[in-house]
């Protein structure tokens, strides 16, 4: 899931600054969360989501993988 994650953010560009600003943090935090050494709460994924409007099969793309398929 982390490295969907930091993928996805990559893609679209979004810093962890600007991760941090959404989730009231500090940058270290961002940090810790992307690399798996903090959990990252569904409440955060939720307002992730919706500041940086990803759609609702990218949120499950970064949650579980692609489709068995290997479609997203």
């Amino acid at each position: 899931m982390y490295q969907r994650l930091r993928g996805k953010m990559a893609e679209m560009n979004i810093k962890r600054e600007a991760m941090a600003e959404c989730w009231h943090c500090n940058i270290m935090t961002v940090s810790n969360k992307l690399n798996g050494k903090a959990p990252i709460a569904c409440r955060e994924l939720v307002e992730l989501a919706q500041r940086f409007g990803l759609s609702d099969s990218e949120v499950l793309y970064i949650l579980f993988g692609p489709k068995e398929n290997g479609q997203l």
